[in-house]
């Protein structure tokens, strides 16, 4: 089981913090984050969205 602790650590970087703010309002599509997260490249993106999915910190609709 993973710690509170690795979950608030995932959370707190500023990318995936961001793309939970904008999740945490709409249902969206990659491209739309990346639309709403302008100065982070695409690959970044998919990057911390693998990760967040990983420890089911959101889920796919």
């Amino acid at each position: 089981m993973e710690t509170v602790l690795r979950k608030i650590e995932l959370v707190i970087h500023p990318v995936r913090f961001q793309i939970l703010r904008a999740l945490g309002t709409d249902a969206l599509t990659t491209q739309e984050i990346s639309d709403r997260l302008p100065d982070t490249p695409k690959s970044s993106i998919y990057r911390h969205l693998k990760l967040l999915l990983e420890h089911n910190l959101i889920v796919l609709a």
